[in-house]
């Protein structure tokens, strides 16, 4: 049995097994499966009465999306949707088929953060125009904000992109119109 040493701090070794080593690598990889299992997509439908990203029958499984579900708009439906409240969200991504326009309101502060394995804004098409709120993003390093169509328009509150720097992009431009807040536009870099 091969046996390795881990130096914990200075006064203190850990001896471990490879098969214990093994084991712990096991159940980190099932905890990080399971983590990835459980994340949701939810896909703006536009059932609703109202543009409202409140309105759960405005999402395809008439539940509003919640924190950690990575969210899309995409040729499902071209209505408009209204961020009408605080969100906290694993992802966007506004895909080729969505030709409508996402408004943030100025009482509805955005962050979107954990983007697991993935950019955590991305737009292809449609419109997003924010507002006097926040917008943070956060994306534990595979980016931030990625544009490659469509127009994102910062509105005039502050945004914070605050992802890992020199492991991936915090902002993309690789095509579109961006236009930044006329607030605080902060962006984390190396």
């Amino acid at each position: 049995m091969e046996i390795r040493e881990i130096r914990v701090s200075a006064s203190r070794t850990l001896i471990l097994s490879a098969a214990a080593i093994a084991t712990i690598a096991c159940l980190l990889f099932a905890n990080w499966n399971e983590l990835h299992a459980a994340l949701t997509t939810k896909t703006w439908d536009g059932g609703g009465l109202t543009n409202n990203w409140s309105e759960a029958a405005n999402w395809s499984d008439d539940i509003v999306p919640v924190s950690g579900d990575i969210v899309t708009f995409d040729g499902t439906s071209s209505k408009d949707a209204t961020v009408d409240t605080n969100i906290s969200i694993g992802a966007i991504q506004i895909a080729a088929g969505y030709s409508g326009t996402i408004t943030q309101s100025n009482s509805a502060a955005i962050t979107i953060s954990g983007c697991p394995g993935r950019t955590c804004f991305v737009q292809d098409a449609g419109t997003f125009n924010g507002s006097s709120n926040t917008i943070t993003i956060n994306s534990g390093g595979f980016g931030d904000l990625t544009l490659h169509g469509g127009a994102f328009n910062g509105g005039s509150g502050d945004i914070s992109l605050l992802g890992s720097p020199g492991l991936g992009s915090n902002l993309l431009l690789q095509g579109g119109t961006f236009t930044s807040t006329s607030g605080n536009l902060t962006i984390l870099t190396d």
